[in-house]
């Protein structure tokens, strides 16, 4: 649908500001007009407001702002902002992507007279492949009362699955992970802090009551020693094996913070780091026989269970 009048000559004005100067030809292709609809629309601009004149004549007549102009954005800034939006969809229906549009949209002015060429290279060009996520329309409710409550430490009273609620929680830190959203959050009546997955609150309702974050909580601090979201088991030294045709691999990822690497004679090497959390059991399914649990002895105990669990679904009558 087109644009209104009114809302082309704020665009412009907003273009104006922003990259000091525009031509005909600049303006028409900004709003997807006729050049001599983009004519008018810069001469009303001109005429409305004082911050604007006309300089040069012929095809050299553009319309200046007077004064210093505002930001320029950069390709690398659009392209940035075009990945983050992608990352970003598997919360649509609620009102992060909202926002996300809408900045796009107050920042295209900026970006130059060949925003929508842009747009559509960076569409053809730049992808993000979606990997499995929990669709978060059906809980938007509920996050936008955590968005609310975390921008104005505001408590929050949670009804949570299984019937469990929780009267009185402060909420700290919003993490995503695997395409999930998880809260870290204090219980009032419990110690530490607890990880709850936002697509299992069933209800969210904020409090009157404010808090104030403790100085000491530091979210890198309370995320450092997991590897994935959740805390349990607790950390301690995770060693782990892998193939010789497969070390290459390992070593040319970052695993977890202060994880080290050693490599063995036989070609093989150990991986080996402070971690704790269920999720190491994931990380070394995905390996197959690549991958050895040596220590913890809970680790090499739970791989070898649900790998026996997963044979079972296989096993034929004759064995």
């Amino acid at each position: 649908m087109p644009d209104s009048r009114q809302r082309r000559l704020f665009r412009l004005q907003l273009a104006l500001r922003t990259t000091g100067k525009m031509a005909t030809r600049d303006a028409a292709a900004l709003l997807g007009v006729e050049p001599e609809v983009a004519r008018r629309d810069l001469a009303a601009v001109v005429a409305a407001c004082d911050d604007f004149r006309f300089t040069g004549t012929g095809r050299h007549r553009r319309v200046e702002c007077v004064g210093r102009a505002g930001i320029a954005v950069t390709f690398g800034e659009r392209l940035a902002l075009h990945f983050g939006r992608q990352l970003m969809e598997f919360v649509g229906g609620t009102t992060l992507p909202t926002w996300l549009d809408e900045l796009a949209e107050k920042l295209e002015p900026a970006t130059g007279v060949n925003a929508r060429r842009d747009s559509d290279r960076l569409r053809r060009r730049f992808r993000f492949v979606s990997e499995p996520y929990r669709p978060y329309e059906p809980h938007s409710d509920v996050i936008d009362e955590i968005f609310t409550a975390l921008l104005h430490d505001r408590e929050l009273r949670l009804e949570y699955a299984g019937g469990r609620v929780y009267a009185r929680v402060h909420p700290y830190t919003l993490v995503v992970y695997r395409r999930a959203l998880y809260l870290i959050c204090r219980v009032i009546g419990r110690p530490g802090t607890v990880t709850l997955a936002v697509d299992r609150m069933q209800r969210a309702v904020r409090l009157a009551d404010s808090f104030r974050l403790p100085a000491s909580y530091d979210p890198d601090l309370a995320l450092g020693s997991r590897f994935g979201i959740w805390a349990n088991p607790a950390a301690e030294t995770v060693r782990l094996r892998f193939a010789a045709d497969r070390w290459d691999l390992v070593c040319a990822r970052v695993w977890h913070p202060g994880a080290r690497f050693e490599p063995l004679p036989d070609g093989r090497g150990d991986l080996v780091m402070h971690a704790g959390g269920q999720e190491l059991v994931r990380l070394v399914l995905e390996w197959g026989p690549k991958c050895e649990v040596i220590e913890p002895a809970w680790l090499r105990k739970a791989v070898a269970d649900e790998l026996e669990a997963a044979l079972r679904l296989y096993r034929t009558p004759e064995g």
